[in-house]
């Protein structure tokens, strides 16, 4: 069967050369309707934090007390920052900190370094000296937010952001700061609400209404993150990522159109982004048309090769469709491989059963049934009983068939090709 891969929504807000990072847990079924809402937000959500509320050490010049030895090390350890060597741009810091040793600037800047290590033990050590040194330097106390964060302590991060906006009411990173502790927080509504705070301030920046939108759409409330995605459009006509994010949302309220225009535009202005063919194709399968599905699931395939969901999807699609049937079960085969979840199972396996390989069909559906039982949802559940249900009908056992139709109806009420199914067992067994 088609899996239903979470779509990625990548956070926008990632300055210098900062890995991006991924909102995920946006599931959509075959209605295009949020099923999930709640994965791995907090992971996914440390790379964007650590890149906002630290700007990357290159971009913090300190005021360095009149010692030339002490600013020539600062100098080439900043050199080594911008290289993104930050074990090399350590010991020179540190060696500006030996001719410096209360200066507050260096203090924070090793306190940063260290951070983009992961050496946090480190890091705590140099940023409590330079917040002794310096208590209300909104820099450090935001770097403190972002220590407190880290550490899932969601409580101070919250606070060290709240000093900041006291000392510095209208600062842009703090407000950012409090959105994203909620969002760790899972208080995506309060996010919200700061993000709207930051938007009133700085109302022509196209990454808050980015990050808006993001949070409403986790919100659930895809209305208003279209809304501020077109925003952003306006802002931006041709960023691919926005035309990208506007079209998830149209898709989840429905307006398929205008998704579709969305996603082309996409394409238009980045032929590489594999995701907006995945999507076109996933609503393709949607409305039914399976050679369509197939030629954007191709086009994803070839910039993605590697991809056990697009393989398993492209197989489906050429199942659907009725075309390439070899070729689909080497694709599903190629899934199973990488990824042999129940949904991959279930191609494989129905493909044999297209192929009139009995054997083989009943093998890999049994696995994807046995394997959905442990961690499918119950569209997925629904869709492989089904299958295995037209299996048994096939090969003579009804009793079996009729078990398995009614098992499929029960899991997804939704599921109308089973629901015939078993209308059709039903009226051709003889009346009392």
């Amino acid at each position: 069967m088609r899996f239903t891969r979470p779509w990625l929504i990548t956070l926008m807000r990632n300055p210098g050369n900062n890995p991006p990072c991924d909102l995920s847990g946006i599931l959509f079924s075959k209605t295009g309707i949020i099923i999930d809402m709640k994965i791995r937000i907090k992971n996914l959500l440390a790379g964007l934090a650590l890149a906002v509320l630290i700007q990357g050490c290159a971009a913090h010049r300190p005021q360095l007390k009149r010692n030339e030895l002490s600013f020539q090390h600062y100098i080439a350890a900043q050199t080594h920052v911008e290289q993104e060597d930050f074990k090399a741009a350590i010991r020179e810091f540190k060696k500006a900190e030996s001719y410096a040793p209360d200066e507050a600037s260096i203090q924070y800047a090793l306190s940063r370094a260290y951070f983009r290590l992961g050496q946090l033990g480190k890091g705590q050590y140099h940023l409590k000296k330079a917040l002794k040194l310096d208590p209300e330097n909104t820099d450090y106390l935001l770097l403190a937010g972002e220590y407190y964060l880290h550490t899932d302590n969601f409580t101070e991060a919250t606070a060290m952001c709240k000093r900041v906006l006291e000392l510095d009411p209208d600062n842009s990173e703090a407000y950012f700061g409090l959105a994203m502790t909620a969002a760790y927080s899972s208080d995506y509504l309060k996010s919200v609400a700061y993000l709207k705070k930051l938007i009133s301030k700085e109302p022509d920046q196209v990454s808050h209404y980015l990050m808006l939108g993001k949070m409403l759409m986790v919100a659930q409330k895809a209305d208003e993150a279209a809304a501020a995605f077109k925003t952003a459009v306006e802002l931006e006509p041709n960023r691919p990522e926005i035309l990208y994010q506007l079209a998830i949302a149209y898709r989840i309220q429905g307006e398929i159109d205008q998704a579709t225009t969305a996603l082309k535009k996409v394409i238009i202005a980045s032929p590489t982004f594999a995701h907006a063919y995945e999507m076109l194709a996933q609503i393709y399968i949607d409305q039914r048309y399976f050679v369509e599905a197939s030629s954007y699931y191709e086009k994803a395939l070839k910039l993605n090769p590697d991809s056990p969901h697009i393989k398993n999807n492209l197989a489906w699609s050429y199942l659907e469709a009725g075309q390439n049937l070899d070729q689909a079960i080497q694709l599903a085969a190629e899934s199973v491989e990488l990824m042999p979840i129940a949904a991959h199972l279930d191609t494989l396996g129905w493909g044999y059963f297209l192929k009139e390989d009995y054997p083989q069909a009943e093998k890999y559906l049994e696995q994807a049934l046995i394997q959905a039982k442990k961690d499918a949802n119950n569209e997925t559940l629904s869709v492989i009983c089904l299958h295995q249900a037209l299996f048994w009908k096939k090969n003579g056992n009804q009793t079996r068939s009729h078990e398995l139709l009614q098992e499929a109806v029960k899991l997804d009420p939704n599921n109308l090709e089973a629901q015939e199914q078993l209308k059709s067992w039903e009226s051709n067994q003889p009346k009392p």
